[in-house]
């Protein structure tokens, strides 16, 4: 009994000592919350790009708290730049060059409905006008060309809400043509430099979707990709001579590989630096035979490879890229 009411007395000291030892541990919690603007905020800057002629650097920023298109002269410091459009409640979030590199295009809806309209502003005038003037209806868009300037092809869903009806939009006079109906539900609308529809896409009930080659009103099924690679494979676009088409393809792959599929032949030709476990991006218009440019993550580094290659917009310089992102 007596070695029974030590260990008692012992474990009672020792769990009389708990408290204190966590209270003297204890440090109290930062209270500080961060700031609901450092996440919800208007960034600065962001979406900058080139005009076509490489004339003009553009960017939203926002104009009286409202995200805006802000244009400055090539060469002259950001600082000079000028406010293109004039929204007051809604901020700008989509907006490209039209392929002239006069009006500046950008996508709008009212009051969070998610019926984005398209509207145009000239850059040189500033004038503002809507260039899609229908109601309940959200409008996509799915190419433009250097060779038609002023047009672009858009999606409309008014005919139906489910599935786009191809037209063909002037952005400089507001001309608008429908293409066709889209009554076999197809989802997405590839073209070529000419703004003809090559191919098109149709989803899958499992989640996946189909790639269909488009002539004559034809469509010839060449792809099914599966739901788990639906958001990773994918057509990126066609060169010029809308010979080859560059698609990304991650299909018994652990990163995805850039590919150009010669369309005359079907032969595949995978960028080798797809071979290495990276993940590849591209972006830029595609010459005539090959690809403008492309980036990839490397154990969370950004490489945009510089190349030399013809083109209005600096091409030869230093890649900036490559140097603001160096040692991130």
């Amino acid at each position: 009994m007596k070695s029974l009411k030590a260990v008692n007395w012992s474990a009672i000291a020792v769990l009389a000592l708990v408290p204190a030892c966590v209270a003297t541990s204890t440090v109290a919690p930062d209270s500080t919350l961060i700031p609901r603007s450092a996440i919800f905020g208007n960034p600065e800057r962001a979406a900058g790009q080139i005009s076509p002629d490489g004339k003009y650097v553009s960017f939203l920023a926002p104009r009286d708290g409202v995200m805006n298109v802000w244009v400055v002269e090539r060469g002259k410091a950001l600082a000079q730049a000028r406010p293109l459009t004039n929204e007051r409640v809604r901020p700008i979030r989509i907006y490209s060059w039209a392929a002239n590199g006069e009006d500046i295009v950008f996508a709008q809806d009212k009051g969070g409905d998610e019926n984005f309209l398209l509207y145009a502003v000239n850059v040189e005038k500033g004038v503002e006008r809507t260039l899609t003037d229908f109601k309940g209806v959200r409008v996509l868009t799915y190419g433009a060309s250097l060779k038609r300037p002023d047009e672009i092809v858009v999606g409309i869903n008014e005919r139906d809400k489910a599935f786009h009806d191809p037209y063909l939009l002037n952005v400089r006079t507001g001309a608008i043509r429908k293409l066709f109906d889209n009554t076999e539900k197809y989802a997405s609308f590839l073209v070529d430099d000419d703004l003809s529809i090559r191919f098109v896409t149709r989803a899958t009930p499992d989640g996946g979707w189909q790639f269909f080659k488009y002539e004559n009103g034809n469509a010839t099924l060449l792809e099914t990709v599966g739901f788990e690679d639906s958001n990773t494979t994918a057509p990126r676009g066609l060169t010029r001579d809308g010979k080859t088409l560059y698609w990304m393809e991650s299909r018994g792959r652990n990163t995805a590989a850039l590919m150009a599929i010669d369309l005359a032949t079907g032969k595949k030709t995978v960028d080798p630096r797809s071979h290495d476990g990276r993940g590849l991006g591209l972006w830029g218009e595609l010459p005539e035979e090959r690809v403008a440019g492309c980036g990839s993550v490397d154990e969370r580094r950004h490489r945009f490879p510089q190349r030399k290659s013809q083109g209005a917009v600096g091409r030869d310089e230093p890649d900036a890229l490559q140097q603001d992102l160096a040692g991130r």
